[in-house]
């Protein structure tokens, strides 16, 4: 329960405070639109943004936190990987984790 509360603040006040910034500006508003269709499963075990939720935004925090915590969602399926292979991917570089080389 712990790990998901930091989870969702980070979510809701770390992150989404650079989205609404962001959005302040015209010229990088324009690509915000497009962001849904790129935003990237965060673990192999989880589904890109578009394939849930085509018609949501994944810049807006309500949209974002459905995306995470639905039934297929990121920490649903998270906290029911076995230990040791959530201990395999935190030990993965950033690198790896970026360009999905799980």
């Amino acid at each position: 329960m712990g790990n998901e509360l930091l989870l969702k603040n980070e979510q809701e006040c770390t992150i989404q405070p650079h989205y609404e910034r962001i959005r302040e500006d015209s010229y990088a508003n324009r690509f915000f639109r497009f962001t849904r269709f790129v935003m990237r499963n965060i673990h192999p075990y989880h589904r890109r943004f578009i394939l849930e939720f085509p018609l949501g935004d994944v810049t807006r925090f309500e949209d974002r936190w459905k995306w995470i915590t639905h039934p297929a969602g990121m920490w649903p399926r998270w906290v029911h990987l076995p230990r040791q292979e959530r201990e395999r991917l935190v030990a993965l570089l950033n690198l790896q984790v970026i360009s999905h080389q799980w």
